[in-house]
């Protein structure tokens, strides 16, 4: 599992990537990092934005 560092970073290089797909050719992008940046909020345990949150996922 990931921890509070590691779920920071991921938030924000996925609005990092978002920000960027303001270029015409690359609209279409934007529902994908919608989504995995709800994930990054949803496949969470523990309090938000606390040391005790973490990452997991399925599979």
């Amino acid at each position: 599992m990931a921890g509070k560092t590691e779920i920071d970073k991921r938030r924000s290089n996925i609005i990092s990537a978002l920000t960027k797909t303001t270029q015409i050719h690359l609209i279409g992008s934007q529902g994908y990092f919608i989504h995995a940046y709800g994930d990054a909020y949803a496949h969470t345990r523990g309090e938000l934005n606390s040391g005790n949150e973490q990452a997991y996922s399925y599979g």
